[in-house]
């Protein structure tokens, strides 16, 4: 089979197949590269590698630390621990620390001592003047404020009040205050000033307290008592009185031994501050003739006052002024005073009027 000329090399066959063949060709030489400033040398290489070995080690020397403290080191512990080692980084953030939770301290202690000293007392509610009944429950509020809690006092007239069983001083919830009198006498009566007191300073108000003294009771008594009347129809009759007593009295009036009924159009009861009491009746009639007495009623007891009027009728007055002008006129009436006033003339005639009646 022939072969082309592109199989077979273009050099003469000179081959000898009992001889070995000839051996290969070396290698070339490895060609090193050129040095740059770009590329580490071979020193700079291994001293990177110490120094990752020895950052490699730091962390995890280190490593296990973190996982007890349970915290992320900050970049400043990291550059410590690298520049100092772990150790002397680890005793001077201890330092630090310590100096730091000192000074805290310090500054929280002046700073709650300052804090105390600038909340004075000061009241935010101030009870006004009271007035109380004696006898009475007496119960002064009031709301201070402060830090710390201030201290309260009373005081009566420039004296200290203590508690005791007619005194008490309660604190309720911020900041209220009260102060009670279990029973008001007239010896509780004055000027009260209440201080509150802390550290720092102190403040107070002052009110007063009027007692109303208990009336002593006193039974009626009639200090000036009604007169008998004597009057003809149709005249104006006056009933007076007057009564002392304490408290007040209730006043019933009757006629004859029954409760008396008043006539709007003739009868009018009068009575003022001092005691006075009046029974006017205009027009009188012979009805009204009879027995008026008066009843005062009070806590301390009771009295009665009465008096008799007494009505004569008209046709028996114009005969009794006849018979006084016979009289007076009559010629048996040997001796006459030429002096005789009108108001002697008026006894005679009213003497001559209660007579008759």
């Amino acid at each position: 089979m022939p072969f082309g000329p592109s199989v077979f090399p273009l050099f003469p066959l000179q081959h000898n197949f009992n001889e070995p063949p000839p051996p290969p060709p070396p290698p070339p030489p490895p060609t090193s590269p050129r040095p740059s400033s770009s590329r580490s040398t071979d020193e700079d290489i291994q001293g990177s590698k110490d120094a990752l070995i020895q950052d490699l080690e730091k962390k995890l020397r280190s490593k296990e630390a973190r996982r007890r403290n349970s915290q992320k080191l900050t970049y400043e512990e990291r550059m410590a621990r690298r520049l100092l080692g772990p150790d002397n980084a680890t005793y001077m953030f201890d330092q630090d620390n310590l100096l730091d939770s000192q000074l805290d301290q310090v500054q929280g202690n002046e700073g709650s001592a300052i804090q105390e000293k600038c909340y004075a007392p000061r009241f935010l509610q101030i009870p006004p003047d009271l007035t109380v009944e004696e006898g009475r429950f007496c119960r002064i509020d009031f709301k201070v404020g402060g830090l710390p809690t201030p201290d309260v006092s009373w005081y009566l007239d420039g004296k200290a009040i203590r508690p005791d069983d007619y005194h008490k001083m309660l604190v309720c919830e911020k900041g209220m205050h009260s102060f009670i009198i279990e029973i008001v006498t007239v010896h509780h009566a004055g000027v009260y000033e209440c201080v509150a007191r802390n550290r720092a300073g102190e403040s107070r108000f002052s009110m007063r307290l009027d007692v109303l003294a208990q009336e002593v009771l006193r039974p009626p008594t009639f200090v000036q008592k009604m007169m008998n009347s004597r009057a003809l129809e149709g005249d104006t009759v006056r009933l007076e009185c007057k009564v002392d007593a304490s408290p007040p009295p209730q006043l019933f009036w009757k006629k004859d031994k029954d409760m008396l009924r008043i006539d709007p159009h003739r009868m009018s009861l009068y009575q003022d501050g001092s005691g006075r009491q009046c029974l006017l009746i205009e027009r009188v009639m012979k009805s009204d003739a009879g027995w008026y007495t008066l009843s005062a009623i009070n806590e301390a007891g009771m009295s009665t006052c009465n008096a008799r009027l007494d009505v004569g009728d008209w046709w028996r007055r114009a005969e009794l002024v006849q018979e006084f002008k016979q009289l007076i006129l009559s010629p048996n009436l040997t001796k006459t005073p030429a002096t005789l006033s009108q108001n002697v003339i008026l006894q005679v005639y009213f003497s001559l009027l209660s007579y008759s009646c």
